[in-house]
């Protein structure tokens, strides 16, 4: 270590390093090829290979350790990050997205999370053993060992899992019952601009097309039917508009 604003602990940690400053390094090896500034290297090997990467956290046996100039990235657990060169990823968990190279701002949180991506981006994925595909971008997945095939598209749980919405005063899901085509429901979840999801679960009186007539926000909305005489038991859903 040849200049000030320096921590190195560890053989050949920050060897290299003479100009960068405000490194921190702690193991074997940890950021011994440095030679830029504000990175933090913990473990053997972590941001072994870094040059003119900035800014970067490490944390774990070789940790981002073939980094060379990417930036911003955040690897913690035992080989996370190992072959990543983009920047802006963060991977938390032993061998989270191991693989990626090229690819940038990609989340991996929990073990073995991600392994498939190289060149993928902005992809976000959270639970042991999610993944994507090796270019994948954009795609979003949270649970135990799920995969996400799509671009642009997420999936939550495994086959066979449960979507579940609370319901009850003021919810954004509930079931109400017609009278004379119509229904008011009353919850401060309503908004102006919302979608809802109407479904019959019985059937009352003749049956008609549902839509949504009115919303006051913050109080209630209205859903009729183009049957007056409709009286059926409707499960409803308000979902927001992105």
């Amino acid at each position: 270590v040849a200049v000030d604003e320096q921590v190195a602990v560890g053989v050949y940690s920050l060897n290299a390093n003479v100009s960068g400053t405000g490194n921190t390094a702690v193991g074997a090896k940890a950021l011994m090829s440095n030679t830029n500034s504000s990175n933090t290297a913990i473990g053997y090997h972590a941001l072994l290979l870094n040059v003119g990467g900035t800014q970067n956290v490490a944390v774990g046996v070789q940790a981002l350790a073939t980094n060379v100039s990417g930036a911003g990235s955040v690897a913690v657990g035992t080989n996370a990050l190992l072959a990543a060169t983009g920047n802006h990823n963060v991977a938390v968990g032993s061998t989270s997205l191991l693989a990626i190279s090229t690819g940038t701002e990609n989340t991996g949180l929990g073990y073995n999370v991600g392994v498939s991506i190289t060149t993928g981006s902005q992809n976000t994925l959270l639970g042991s053993g999610a993944d994507a595909g090796t270019a994948a971008v954009g795609r979003v997945g949270i649970g135990y060992n799920v995969t996400v095939a799509n671009d642009l598209s997420f999936v939550i749980g495994s086959i066979g899992t449960r979507q579940r919405i609370f319901e009850g005063a003021n919810a954004a899901a509930g079931v109400s019952v017609m009278v004379s085509g119509t229904a008011t429901v009353t919850t401060s979840a309503a908004f102006s601009g919302q979608r809802v999801r109407l479904n019959r679960q019985g059937a009352g009186g003749t049956t008609g097309d549902l839509s949504v007539s009115a919303v006051t926000g913050g109080t209630s909305f209205v859903f009729i039917s183009s049957s007056t005489s409709e009286t059926s038991t409707v499960h409803w859903e308000i979902i927001g508009a992105a």
